[in-house]
């Protein structure tokens, strides 16, 4: 055998050796896909849902709870393991969609929510890009995907009250409290990463949606501000730029939020401020496992001393 084909032989040999440590990057496992585009979504009493691989969140339609929209529904994300399965993202919250609408996909590759009598009520761009499927994460991120696996918008990028561990908010983001535990139209109060870097809670005019006035701000001023909820649980803002090879930082969460083996983890607006909650996971041997979400730490911690009103 030749030198030079020598070489290439063994060459060839060693890549067929690594091929199985090398990342599958431009493949996804058919379990993540949960809607393919000829697959519209329905609203109705046992409309399906699809979870994460593990299955503890769903996508999907909900019903409503709130009394004034009987027999409507929600386009949301949930958790689907605990007791109270808790909405964390919904597409329609101020157009909540009657029962028979459907999501589909549309000719100009986009995913739109639309009502019986075909009036839209929420929309997807997708920027031209032709979804191949839907992925529901383990995470909590609502991922659509091109053939390529290549994500064309995600839940994480567009929040409405609530994030979660792992997840990180660029400048210029906003998370909106709703206007009360069963109702998921938009409520007073905001929370927003502005351009010139700081974190500011504000209370909004209603219904004009004007702003009031602020009633908490990190004064994290002309950062390159990110707000990143860590996988541990904790919050905080970090500065993109590194100043002396370290980042600037800016913590928000004190109180030691449990380890996540044991506890789900989720930071939300409500009418007060944000807070970060925990949830048990599994029922422990005496059967003892709340049923309900706790507070580990309010958002500042002197909140209550601004007296904001619902």
């Amino acid at each position: 055998m030749a030198p030079s084909t020598l070489v290439h032989f063994r060459s060839l040999t060693l890549l067929l050796l690594l091929l199985p440590l090398l990342p599958t990057v431009f493949t996804y496992s058919n379990d993540e896909c949960k809607m393919l585009p000829e697959s519209p979504l329905l609203a109705q009493l046992r409309s399906d849902s699809w979870t994460s691989p593990s299955g503890e969140f769903a996508f999907g339609f909900h019903i409503l709870l709130d009394g004034e929209n009987f027999n409507h529904f929600l386009l949301a994300l949930w958790f689907k393991k605990i007791k109270v399965q808790t909405i964390v993202w919904s597409a329609n919250g101020n157009k909540p969609a009657p029962e028979g609408s459907e999501l589909k996909l549309n000719s100009y590759n986009e995913f739109v929510l639309n009502n019986p009598q075909g009036v839209e009520l929420w929309k997807v761009k997708t920027n031209g890009y032709k979804p191949s499927c839907i992925a529901m994460l383990d995470n909590g991120n609502l991922v659509i995907r091109d053939k390529y696996n290549n994500p064309v918008w995600e839940s994480f990028k567009e929040p409405t009250d609530t994030i979660f561990p792992g997840q990180i908010l660029h400048k210029p983001s906003k998370l909106r409290s709703h206007t009360s535990k069963t109702s998921h139209f938009k409520g007073r109060f905001q929370l927003y990463l502005q351009k010139d870097g700081n974190l500011v809670l504000y209370s909004l005019s209603m219904p004009s949606e004007d702003i009031e006035k602020p009633y908490f701000a990190s004064m994290t001023l002309r950062w390159d501000s990110q707000l990143i909820f860590n996988e541990a649980g904790y919050i905080y803002i970090q500065d993109a730029v590194k100043t002396y090879k370290t980042y600037k930082t800016y913590n928000l969460t004190r109180q030691d939020p449990g380890s996540r083996e044991t506890f789900y983890h989720m930071a939300r607006i409500d009418h007060d401020g944000v807070r970060l909650y925990k949830h048990q996971r599994d029922n422990t041997s005496d059967g003892s496992c709340p049923s309900s979400w706790t507070i580990v730490q309010g958002i500042p911690d002197d909140i209550y001393m601004w007296c904001i009103g619902q």
